[in-house]
């Protein structure tokens, strides 16, 4: 009988749970459709008319840079990482097998190379991307500290 009870008990704990939770008594299903409402909404449009503003910017100092032969890019578009650390010269780096930077190496495996590195890209048999045979790399960790350092030097007026 004692047995009885118990398992009897456990399955009304069990019923009532599942009531309950069918019922969507619980605060945390709000919070989630809150959660959804608030990332289905995006930016705002003061904050959308800034990243305007600012992809305007970065656009016109990557013509600067283009003119001053220090950014020769391997994707098609705007490289704000290359624009903002002071030109990169991406093909060059794709041609010595020197890695490359996080936004080119993504452009890349996006598609988005330009015509003159597009021709030179292919796979492995590992599915990894190539450039004239050699994996595409990201920079290696050095380098991408010393671009960041060099990004903030840019920033804070210490060029």
């Amino acid at each position: 009988m004692n047995k009885l009870v118990r398992v009897v008990g456990c399955l009304g704990l069990f019923a009532a749970g599942y009531w309950c939770g069918q019922g969507e008594w619980s605060s945390a299903n709000e919070l989630r459709a809150q959660q959804a409402d608030a990332a289905r909404q995006g930016a705002s449009q003061d904050t959308l008319r800034k990243i305007r503003v600012a992809q305007d910017s970065v656009a016109d100092a990557q013509a600067s840079l283009e003119n001053e032969q220090l950014y020769v890019p391997a994707i098609a578009g705007t490289n704000s990482f290359a624009v903002m650390v002071g030109g990169l010269n991406a093909v060059q780096d794709l041609e010595r097998g020197l890695g490359v930077d996080p936004e080119t190496f993504v452009g890349l495996y996006a598609g988005f190379a330009t015509e003159e590195v597009a021709p030179k890209l292919d796979y492995d048999d590992e599915g990894r991307l190539t450039y004239d045979g050699r994996l595409v790399r990201l920079y290696p960790k050095s380098r991408l500290r010393q671009l960041k350092a060099q990004q903030e030097k840019i920033a804070a007026g210490d060029e």
